[in-house]
Order: structure tokens, then sequence, then C-alpha cells
């Protein structure tokens, strides 16, 4: 729509406009289950090499989370081995609705143990600190990501810098608006 009137669109909607991220989502919809049934038969033999003869397939596809954020995803298991069969198997299916994975973003990470645990999702990090006075010996942390830090900072100090020679008053009303989103 422009000067109120309809004009057609030749392709699909701008990145960056208001329905993309609904546009991505339900494109990404099926994602979680077509990962489950390509996966059913591992996901089953992993859980009854761990649980033994009280697996069963329900636990076995409960297993795996693959939870979707505009156009971003996370696949959760707790398997190395599971994860690297569902990096496949999402490859292989975005290919089919005319998409690909980012390598760039693509990370296979513990949360707990590694080089570098956890990882980052829509600005936050995600990440298992080890603990004591737990059974498990841990605890799930969810914080806001350094780079989500490092970006609000330089946005309010270039908002303070623009600022200058403004009253107090006017300082504190636009600082809060920042601040509180």
């Amino acid at each position: 729509m422009e000067d109120r009137k309809f004009k057609s669109a030749k392709c699909g909607a701008i990145q960056g406009e208001t329905i993309s991220p609904l546009l991505a989502c339900v494109a990404l919809h099926e994602l979680e289950s077509h990962a489950k049934k390509a996966l059913a038969c591992e996901l089953f033999q992993y859980t009854k090499r761990k649980y033994g003869s009280k697996a069963s397939c329900r636990a076995a596809e409960q297993s795996i989370s693959v939870i979707v954020y505009a156009d971003n995803f996370v696949v959760l298991h707790e398997s190395k081995e599971i994860l690297l069969k569902a990096r496949i198997v999402v490859k292989e299916w975005l290919k089919t609705i005319g998409l690909e994975l980012k390598v760039s973003k693509t990370k296979i990470a513990h949360t707990l143990n590694g080089e570098r645990p956890g990882f980052n999702f829509l600005r936050f990090s995600i990440r298992h600190y080890p603990i004591r006075s737990s059974k498990k010996g841990y605890k799930l942390l969810i914080r806001l990501s350094q780079e989500s830090i490092k970006q609000h900072k330089l946005t309010i100090k270039h908002k303070l810098k623009g600022l200058r020679g403004a009253t107090q008053e006017i300082v504190i009303k636009e600082l809060n608006l920042m601040v509180r989103g």
C-alpha cells in the first residue's frame, strides 16, 4: 500500500517488514514435528540405551525440542550424536522450503561442559553453572548476552552525547525510555 493505493508485489515480503517474523514462524512451524519423525528411530535407540526396558516411544519423542522464534531456532537434546544427525535433517528440510542454515550461526554446544559452554539465543546467554548445593550439581541461568549489554551501553552513550547541554529532567526522561524499553 502506497499513498493509500494498493500495489501488488512481484515477490515476497521485504526483509525487516513487520510481517517477516510471522512468515518465518509459519515457514518453520513443521520443523519440530519433521525432526521428531525423521529421528524417531535414533531417539528411541538412545532412550533405550539410557533407560533400558523403561524406554518408550513417547519419552524418546519428548527428549528432543525445537524452539522457534521468527527466523531463529534452537534444537535441544542431551546427546551430541543426536544433534549432529538433527543438523543434517534440518538442513535437508530447510532446502525443501528454499532456506538454508547460516554456517556462522550454526553451533553445537554443551550448556555445562566444554571449552565455551552454553549458547546465545535472542540476545540471551543460556548456560548451566556448576554448584554444590544441588542434587544435580548444576543450575541453569539465562542472562543477557555480553554482546547485547555492549550494544545497549553503546546506544546509551550515543544518546547521552546527543543530550549534552540538556536539562537533568530531559536527560532522565530520555534515559528512562531507553532503560525501561
